[in-house]
């Protein structure tokens, strides 16, 4: 969602839920966070347009000090395979609901899309609507060297190969931990499907 290789283009989504390609001269992207992005100082999250804004700065900290309601609203998710998620998202037992992606020939795709050793705690995604391909998951559609701690899905997910109601596919070669994770959601797809992950590496130093 940013212009992450400072070409002057980003990627956003349209009023139809299109992606499209913007200029930061015509459309200028804004970022406004209270907060310094550390773990000590993180950047609060309360609305629509903050979790957005969250979606620009992928090495950052945040943490969410309301419930947000994203029905009717596009979802930019935090982290791609090309732009990876490596900051931290403290949940603070807020809940986040009416997450809805509809990509069913995307991959990696996930409230993080992408997390490269990035971490995720105390968050519920309430309702989530999830349709893609390849590694899907409700927190998360790729986990590799990060952390996902008490945390909670709902809703449905559907994909193709590696679904899971939290982690599409999860790898452990460096550290990193899925702990106390719940899972009450419809999951279909046509190979590695599970509750809490799709698939899960037969090697890894962390903890499921």
């Amino acid at each position: 969602a940013g212009d992450e290789d400072g070409n002057g283009y980003y990627w956003d989504l349209d009023g139809s839920n299109n992606l499209v390609r913007k200029s930061t001269t015509t459309d200028p992207l804004t970022f406004s966070l209270a907060g310094a992005g550390t773990v000590a100082d993180p950047y609060l999250v309360a609305s629509y347009t903050d979790l957005k804004q969250a979606s620009l700065r992928l090495d950052k900290a945040y943490k969410l000090t309301a419930d947000i309601n994203l029905s009717g609203q596009n979802f930019y998710m935090l982290g791609s395979y090309l732009n990876r998620f490596t900051g931290n998202v403290n949940g603070n037992v807020k809940t986040i609901s009416n997450i809805t992606i509809n990509a069913p020939t995307v991959d990696y795709v996930g409230f993080i899309g992408y997390n490269a050793g990035g971490t995720v705690a105390a968050l519920t995604l309430a309702n989530v609507t999830l349709s893609a391909h390849n590694y899907t998951g409700g927190v998360s559609g790729y986990l590799e060297n990060g952390r996902i701690s008490e945390s909670y899905v709902t809703g449905s997910v559907a994909g193709n190969n590696m679904v899971g109601g939290l982690i599409g596919s999860l790898r452990f070669d460096g550290g990193g931990a899925a702990t106390s994770l719940r899972v009450n959601a419809n999951i279909t797809g046509a190979n590695y499907i599970g509750g809490i992950a799709g698939y899960t590496y037969e090697y890894f130093a962390g903890g499921v």
